[in-house]
């Protein structure tokens, strides 16, 4: 057997029309698209399995790059080792790349020197290039052998900017040389005054500056870069500033603070970390249920009598308009559920406003998830049982349509002897009326659920929404499919409400919907 990996997936694409596309090829034993644990969507990458090796070879050479849905897939051998795919032995960076280039024009380009494991060019969010890319070869000669050849040439004629290729070194290992040889530092907390000159001014006397630049942000505030030509002398006007009041630069009482530059996704990931500690202490909360011209201003002096406050806002849409719901960081946990126990249900201008510890998207997802399945069992519960009796045999009714058509006729009751109760007294037997019988496979009848509208929903929490619609697609779901109606109920519910709304209204749609969603079931039950 041999796997190859499909990457740069379009996200619509599902195991059946992957099926389509590699099975021209060879035999395949498998295909699976990866997919998150909780909202089941696509990751954007998944495998096919052929039954030998030779097939594989050949769906390699002739489908890399071709067009499937919306996006030109990514081929690659199935790396099982883990230290294979890490090593980055014979894997070269590329950038200086022009837009036109993408990653089968980079394969083009490199494919000279030796076999290419992989080959990508890096995109935006709009899938734009962002003029740099990675080329991992087979062997080191071959990588070696591109590095030196094209490495400050020009990739065409008509190119200006000159090609730049380096091996590739990992993220962590470029930090810490980063930290190790830094001359950039970032200065904030200054005054509105300050600009170029003035940067140049208090940082020369630390040594050679090769440039400086000062701008001002959203809010009008100013900050500042200073690049040194040597490490040593960025260490010590950092060393010298850092957290001290300096006449002309800072406003009197403030304190500059002058810190090494850091990049925008180290940044990233700096603020990520610090916001899961935050989230994992429960000193965050989740306040909604507000007028819509509630200020940050308000929500503060509204929680401030509980403690100290990190921060404090109210979420708000492109233009400016509140969302209905915000957040507050107290310094605490123990002041967060202080805020909490007395502020939750409170009265706020004729409604009550709702406080709960904020959780993260996933966090809140699964719960949700974990209540509806929970909700559902308790209504299967509360479903009235109907009795089934194999093999019945049945008497051929001569009708007015001909003798071999039977009419329904209504069953006798049935009586059920019951044993002695208490102190050996025989009871008397009492009557069971007849139910109807129901072939296997057919969804149990549900007691009915009112229609929902659109303004009905709206006016719900998220968790209402999702229970209000999840039990009216379990039972439209139940009849199409019962043995998979949960897990596609629960599929679903992954849409819009007001899409999942639409649904109840529109049975063809509906049905294709659970169609999909049969088919990737099926899928995902072969592979495993």
């Amino acid at each position: 057997m041999a796997s190859l990996y499909v990457g740069d997936l379009d996200p619509n694409v599902r195991e059946n029309q992957l099926l389509d596309v590699f099975k021209q090829c060879g035999t395949v034993l498998g295909v699976r698209v990866c997919r998150d644990i909780i909202t089941q969507r696509s990751l954007g990458y998944g495998y096919v399995n052929f039954q030998n090796h030779a097939d594989a070879e050949k769906a390699f050479d002739t489908l890399n790059f071709t067009r499937v849905g919306e996006n030109y897939i990514r081929l690659m051998w199935q790396q099982r080792d883990p230290s294979q795919r890490y090593s980055g032995s014979g894997n070269i960076f590329v950038k200086n790349l022009s837009n036109v280039v993408d990653s089968k024009g980079l394969h083009d380009l490199f494919k000279r020197f030796g076999s290419i494991l992989s080959c990508k060019v890096m995109t935006d969010e709009e899938g734009k290039s962002r003029g740099y890319g990675f080329v991992h070869f087979k062997e080191d000669t071959a990588a070696n052998s591109a590095i030196e050849e094209l490495n400050g040439k020009n990739e065409s004629s008509s190119e200006t900017h000159a090609l730049y290729l380096a091996h590739f070194i990992r993220r962590n290992a470029r930090i810490a040389t980063l930290l190790a040889n830094f001359t950039n530092v970032y200065i904030k907390q200054v005054l509105p005054t300050v600009d170029k000159d003035v940067i140049e001014k208090f940082f020369s006397k630390f040594g050679g500056i090769q440039s400086a630049a000062a701008k001002k942000d959203a809010k009008g505030r100013v900050f500042a870069f200073c690049n040194f030509s040597s490490h040593d002398d960025a260490v010590k006007a950092i060393e010298s500033l850092h957290d001290n009041t300096v006449d002309g630069l800072t406003a009197p009482g403030e304190k500059l603070y002058v810190q090494r530059a850091q990049l925008r996704s180290e940044r990233l990931v700096e603020l990520r970390q610090k916001y899961m500690q935050r989230q994992s202490l429960g000193n965050n909360l989740y306040v909604r249920n507000f007028d819509a011209d509630f200020k940050d201003e308000n929500l503060h002096e509204l929680f401030g009598q509980y403690g100290d406050i990190r921060s404090c806002r109210i979420m708000r849409d492109e233009k400016e308009n509140s969302r209905g719901f915000g957040f507050v960081s107290f310094v605490t946990a123990e002041q967060a559920n202080t805020a909490l126990r007395e502020m939750n249900g409170r009265m706020l201008n004729g409604k009550p406003l709702m406080v709960n510890i904020a959780q993260r998207r996933d966090q809140r997802y699964s719960m949700l998830q974990v209540q509806f399945q929970q909700r559902i069992q308790a209504m299967m519960r509360q479903l009235p049982m109907v009795p089934f009796v194999a093999n019945q045999p049945r008497r051929p009714m001569r009708g007015p349509k001909g003798p071999h058509q039977q009419q329904a006729q209504p069953l006798p009751p049935h009586r059920v002897q019951v044993g002695r109760g208490r102190g050996g007294q025989a009871q008397e037997p009492y009557t069971v009326p007849r139910t109807p019988q129901q072939s296997p496979g057919i969804a149990p009848e549900t007691p009915p659920l009112a229609p929902i509208t659109a303004d009905e929903l709206q006016s719900m929490s998220v968790e209402d929404q999702k229970v209000a619609i999840g039990e009216r697609l379990y039972v439209k779901i139940s009849e199409i499919t019962p043995e998979y109606a949960p897990k596609i109920t629960g599929m679903l519910l992954e849409m819009d409400s007001l899409e999942a709304l639409a649904l109840l209204e529109n049975v063809t749609e509906l049905a294709k919907k659970v169609e999909e969603a049969l088919c990737v079931l099926r899928a995902h039950e072969i592979s495993n």
